[in-house]
């Protein structure tokens, strides 16, 4: 895996984990997922993609971030 791509995961677990150290629950396909399982998915998809789903409270905030696989 080239550097380009090591330091998109690793931007990619800093964001999660910061929406985690916020109380945000992250799924992945509508399982509770960290941070490391999402990224390991990212990592290693093949032939399809996770689109990101959002969930807000009722104050407008997120509450929640699910990432559901998508076969194109």
């Amino acid at each position: 895996m080239s550097e380009e791509y090591d330091g998109e995961y690793e931007q990619f677990y800093s964001e999660l984990t910061h929406l985690e150290n916020r109380g945000i629950f992250i799924f992945m396909d509508g399982v509770p997922a960290s941070p490391s399982q999402v990224v390991s998915a990212h990592m290693f998809r093949e032939e399809s993609d996770y689109m990101r789903d959002y969930t807000l409270g009722d104050d407008g905030n997120i509450k929640e971030v699910s990432f559901i696989n998508v076969t194109v």
